[in-house]
C-alpha cells in the first residue's frame, strides 16, 4: 500500500467496476437511442417535406418548399428534442444518487455512444468526448 501512496488520484478502488458497468449501459443505450432518433429523424423529414412514409435519411432541399415550412420545421424540431432530452441523465443521476464526478463519467459515456452511432466513428467518438467533457482523465475521479 506504501507504493500506491505516491500515486493519488492514479489509484484504482472498488467502485470502479460497478461504475464501469453502469458505463456500459449508458453507452449502449444511448447508442440505440441515436440510431432510433437517426431513424425517427429520417421518419419526420420525409413527412414534413414529402408527405411520405419512409425512415431513410433525406435532404429536404430536393424540392422547392415553402420558406415558413424550411424555417419552422427545425425550430419545432429542436423544441421536442431539447424537451425530451432535458430530464434523461438527471433521473438517473438522481435515482442511483451519484456524485458529480460519477455524473460527468456517464454523460461521456453517453455522448461517446451517440455520437459512435451518429457518425459510424467510435474510437474517435470516445476520444472527443473524453477531450472535450471529461477535461483530465483519472481513474481516482471515477470512485467519488
Amino acid at each position: 500500500m506504501e507504493r500506491a501512496k505516491h500515486l493519488g488520484d492514479f489509484t484504482l478502488g472498488a467502485r470502479v467496476l460497478p461504475i464501469t458497468a453502469v458505463a456500459l449501459v449508458v453507452g449502449a443505450a444511448s447508442t440505440v437511442t441515436a440510431f432510433a432518433l437517426l431513424r425517427l429523424i429520417g421518419l419526420i423529414t420525409n413527412a414534413v417535406f414529402y408527405q411520405r412514409v419512409s425512415t431513410s435519411l433525406v435532404a429536404p432541399g430536393a424540392q422547392h418548399h415553402s420558406p415558413w415550412l424550411i424555417l419552422l420545421a427545425p425550430i419545432a424540431g429542436g423544441l421536442v428534442v431539447g424537451l425530451m432530452a432535458r430530464p434523461v441523465g438527471s433521473i438517473l443521476a438522481q435515482l442511483l444518487r451519484l456524485s458529480a464526478d460519477v455524473r460527468k463519467t456517464l454523460l461521456v459515456a453517453g455522448a461517446a455512444g451517440g455520437m459512435a452511432a451518429t457518425f459510424n466513428a467510435p474510437m474517435a467518438s470516445v476520444l472527443l468526448a473524453v477531450e472535450l467533457l471529461l477535461f483530465e482523465w483519472r481513474p481516482g475521479a471515477l470512485s467519488r
